[in-house]
């Protein structure tokens, strides 16, 4: 594929370091899937285990929204285990609420899947944070964020749902129950847990009268959980 960045090297589990040049918005592609999701930020840094399974590396930086320049300026590859088996894996589906922001580590603005990992144990799990801010369920998967899910994910791994504000916007209940509960299926097939989280209300829902019921399709989550 054009700008693939090809390494040779022996099978086995892999900590993939990248950092962005001077560019503001970068998704990665691994093994030709879809890896890290829009990196933001001059000098922007992130790095994810990869299985090598096939005795080569390929990697791309591609546009993280269209019409941004994107590049990658350094790489590291870091030799884990010869056993290419990812760990036992928290995946994430989202949007703004649950996404990464960069710098991961200093940013004043943070999804709760980026600081997922300092509430859970790290010796066990891994969080691979899939998600886009602006996201929706439709355009999740129409994105190819979901590939990598469905890709690596195994028995014993958890995925976490936790979209619907965007739904509202650029979609319709009929298309969002259609679209979640088809990953739901996807990805149980696969041995996973999957977990549906609803979405938090808006600070002002709170002096609506009559209170709402619910928001962003929380009902139409419910019907999933359900079934």
């Amino acid at each position: 594929m054009e700008n693939t960045f090809d390494v040779d090297l022996p099978n086995g589990l892999y900590r993939i370091t990248v950092v962005l040049g001077n560019t503001t918005r970068t998704s990665i592609y691994m093994e030709g899937i879809l890896q890290i999701v829009n990196m933001t930020g001059n000098n922007a840094t992130d790095s994810i285990l990869l299985s090598i399974t096939d005795g080569q590396l390929n990697i791309r930086a591609a546009a993280g929204k269209e019409g941004y320049p994107f590049s990658i300026s350094a790489l590291s590859i870091e030799y884990v285990s010869f056993d290419s088996q990812l760990p036992a894996t928290v995946w994430m589906c989202g949007d703004s609420i649950v996404c990464n922001y960069y710098p991961l580590d200093t940013s004043e603005q943070a999804g709760w899947g980026q600081v997922l990992s300092a509430y859970i144990d790290t010796d066990v799990w891994q969080v691979r944070n899939m998600e886009a801010s602006g996201q929706y369920a439709k355009g999740f998967v129409d994105a190819r964020q979901f590939d990598a899910i469905e890709t690596y994910g195994r028995s014993g791994d958890l995925y976490i749902i936790s979209i619907g504000i965007n739904d509202t916007n650029y979609s319709n209940a009929d298309e969002y129950y259609e679209t979640v509960t088809d990953m739901v299926v996807r990805a149980k097939a696969k041995g996973m847990t999957v977990i549906l989280v609803k979405q938090q209300d808006r600070s002002t829902d709170v002096t609506n009268n009559p209170n709402l019921t619910g928001r962003w399709f929380g009902t139409t989550l419910d019907t999933i959980g359900t079934e």
